[in-house]
């Protein structure tokens, strides 16, 4: 692993376990898929409801959440490999 990205680990891990998860997990990861996901399901013209929008938005913030713990879990993989 080069230097750039073994600072770039370091640099989130100094963050803390939950707040990496919450904002480059849930709220990067998860709020951008959701909204991303809304506007390709409106526009294939899939039936749109206030529910659906709220059910989807639900499944990528989880969605997000996993993300996150499994980088997290990642990161300290590949520290602790070096």
């Amino acid at each position: 692993m080069n230097e750039k990205r073994l600072k770039q680990i370091q640099k989130f891990l100094r963050m803390g376990k939950w707040n990496y998860v919450l904002k480059r997990g849930v709220l990067f990861w998860g709020v951008s898929m959701a909204v991303l996901m809304n506007i390709f399901y409106l526009i294939m013209g899939v039936g749109f409801s206030l529910g659906f929008i709220l059910v989807t938005t639900v499944i990528f913030l989880i969605g997000g959440l996993i993300f996150g713990l499994w980088t997290w879990y990642l990161f300290n993989k590949k520290l602790k490999s070096n």
